[in-house]
């Protein structure tokens, strides 16, 4: 390969990996499987329990947690504020003897077991005016195991996937439970 070859080939791979960060940095969702790109929230259960989801493909029974900031912000028709941290934390369903869930008076399933933690966080978009343009924060998701740590065998990009389903709503699925839900009911 001659010498003016070699630098075609060279920029014709500068400009495919230049256009495709490009295009990356317009996708406003990240996914995180490190322990270090979004911590364990501590203090979830101080926010708002808006929402129990039963999960029967699943097995599982689920609470979703926000701040009070989150839940006011979405009651006024307002995307999240930068900096929210949405908690969703998953229970195994409570099984009878005979392997069954095990349901209440409402046919809703009881919790069993903790199972672990899954945890988005909005963070401020550094690349808005190369992105978007809307400067509305990027979301980085992190799964952690029942003992708080970061799980490592999770696949936190099939967050990212399924959330681009909500462009138009957040990037989250649940704005219309929060909808109803005052900013000051308890959490437990």
């Amino acid at each position: 390969m001659n010498a003016m070859s070699s630098r075609y080939l060279a920029a014709v791979i500068v400009l495919a990996i230049g256009g495709g960060a490009v295009a990356l940095n317009a996708i406003p969702l990240r996914a995180s499987t490190g322990g270090d790109e979004v911590a364990f929230p501590d203090n979830f259960a101080r926010g708002v329990l808006y929402a129990t989801v039963d999960r029967a493909d699943l097995g599982q029974y689920r609470e979703l947690y926000a701040p009070a900031a989150a839940i006011a912000a979405i009651r006024a028709d307002k995307p999240l504020p930068v900096g929210t941290v949405l908690t969703m934390v998953e229970y195994a369903v409570k099984l009878d003897s005979t392997g069954r869930p095990v349901t209440d008076t409402q046919g809703r399933f009881l919790r069993g077991d903790l199972v672990g933690f899954l945890v988005m966080e909005k963070r401020p978009d550094r690349d808005a005016q190369r992105s978007s343009g809307s400067g509305d924060g990027k979301w980085h998701f992190q799964i952690f195991t029942a003992d708080k740590r970061p799980d490592k065998d999770a696949k936190s990009a099939d967050c990212v996937q399924c959330h681009q389903k909500r462009r138009d709503h957040d990037f989250i699925f649940t704005d219309d439970r929060m909808k109803p839900v005052s900013p000051e009911a308890p959490a437990r």
